[in-house]
């Protein structure tokens, strides 16, 4: 199956609008394409230079790292970082998601991504994502527990290296690849 890990950085998490997002990544993984490491998917990754922003405390300064790069347009030679106006995100987002897809409808994967970050992405972007997505929480499921496990939970189930979420969103991003590689083993060898 072929899907888009998606991964945003906003202001806040209680106003979903596209004004509000600092930064996003959109990596594709495709199982059918076996053994390409996630640091070597293809991806579109951005911070976005809204002229202005609202939000929380909390968010704001969670990603003030970003924020200081877009007020001083500093690193953007740096990978994977690139600094879009406002107006030139949404074009290159559709033009890289039409790439890798084409007309198809898009299955998006992520922790919290249906209830989260899909709700932040303008209607156009939304049109192209199927109603069905590949949550990780949802994955990692144990029917035991009282919730569905948060992304670090899921990270330790994965047997991953480190479960700290970076709350850098290309990381993020290829993280919930990596985890859902860990859950189906045959997926991730040629």
């Amino acid at each position: 199956m072929k899907y888009v890990s998606l991964d945003l950085e906003t202001t806040c998490v209680e106003r979903k609008n596209p004004n509000n997002i600092i930064g996003f990544s959109f990596v594709v993984e495709d199982s059918n394409v076996r053994g390409i490491p996630v640091d070597y998917l293809p991806h579109c990754t951005g911070l976005i230079d809204q002229q202005w922003w609202e939000g929380n405390a909390f968010a704001l300064q969670m990603n003030a790292k970003y924020l200081k790069m877009i007020a001083n347009r500093k690193y953007t030679h740096l990978k994977p970082y690139h600094i879009y106006d406002k107006k030139d995100w949404v074009p290159a987002v559709l033009e890289f998601l039409k790439l890798h897809f084409g007309q198809e409808r898009i299955t998006v994967a992520g922790k919290n991504v249906g209830t989260f970050d899909i709700q932040f992405m303008p209607e156009v972007i939304q049109n192209m994502f199927r109603a069905r997505v590949l949550d990780i929480g949802s994955v990692y499921v144990d029917f035991n527990q009282k919730t569905l496990p948060g992304m670090s939970e899921c990270m330790k189930l994965a047997n991953m290296p480190t479960t700290t979420v970076t709350h850098d969103m290309y990381q993020d991003a290829k993280d919930n690849i990596t985890v859902l590689r860990a859950k189906y083993p045959a997926l991730s060898v040629p």
